[in-house]
């Protein structure tokens, strides 16, 4: 019984006031959502212009010559 008493109090020092006002991770966490909703949009982009891009490129290079 104690020994869950113990945890109990562990946990409660753990969820105080002090230790949840802390952003650091909060911060880090939403910096890695918007990170990964760039690069989704990135990918959509490059697979629904690639065929686009790609003969663009292709004109350029035999207009140069290439």
């Amino acid at each position: 019984m104690e020994r869950l008493n113990r945890i109990g109090y562990e946990l409660m020092t753990i969820a105080t006031p002090r230790n949840v006002e802390r952003e650091d991770g909060q911060t880090m966490a939403e910096y890695a959502l918007i990170l990964t909703a760039v690069a989704v949009v990135v990918f959509a982009a490059a697979g629904l212009l690639g065929t686009q891009i790609s003969t663009a490129f292709d004109g350029i290079r035999t207009s140069l010559g290439g």
